[in-house]
């Protein structure tokens, strides 16, 4: 059977669509469909405008550079794995040089739960949630946690999980799902304080 090449990944909509993303060579990562992509665009589009955006398990932040084509305003992300880091950092440098009247994002090298323990006196108003799949099962009530100390009054969090995956603990903070849409084998959960 012929090893088939994988499409590049661009940015979907807004100011730098067309763009491509870097990812890392020979490594297997999961990166989000185009489709479930701008599908988490049309339902966050509307709450862009003067957004701080936190693309936390960022991989080659697609998610988050997305959002700032978008019309986010400020944007960071995180990543902990070196090669996806360094893919993410080609990315930024990238969409800074075709939009230089964007706001730099800031990128940081460390892992989301440790992040979000040194970071809770951010206020973010959109949190995408998209770790490695085997994660979800890992997290719990201090993870929501930690999730709700980064947020600003009236903020969404955006999860991408596998379909049929059981996501605890959310609930129990005072996160609640506004909304959930399976596209495939993935789903789009949208929860709101």
């Amino acid at each position: 059977m012929a090893h088939l090449k994988r499409k590049p990944s661009i940015i979907q909509s807004g100011l730098a669509k067309g763009m491509p993303l870097a990812s890392p060579k020979g490594q297997d990562t999961r990166p989000t469909t185009a489709r479930v992509r701008e599908a988490m665009m049309s339902i966050l589009r509307p709450h862009f405008p003067k957004a701080r955006v936190l693309d936390l398990f960022a991989g080659t932040g697609a998610l988050g550079l997305e959002a700032l084509s978008n019309g986010a305003q400020e944007l960071m992300l995180v990543e902990k794995d070196g090669q996806c880091f360094k893919a993410l950092k080609e990315n930024i440098d990238h969409l800074s040089k075709r939009l230089p009247n964007l706001k730099r994002p800031q990128a940081y090298c460390m892992d989301g739960v440790r992040f979000l323990a040194k970071n809770q006196d951010q206020a973010f108003d959109i949190v995408f949630l998209d770790p490695p799949y085997a994660y979800w099962s890992t997290f719990s009530e201090s993870f929501w946690l930690s999730v709700r100390g980064v947020l600003a009054k009236g903020a969404g969090v955006m999860l991408e999980a596998p379909s049929g995956q059981k996501i605890l603990g959310f609930q129990e903070v005072g996160f609640q799902l506004v909304r959930e849409k399976s596209y495939g084998k993935t789903s789009l959960w949208l929860l709101t304080l």
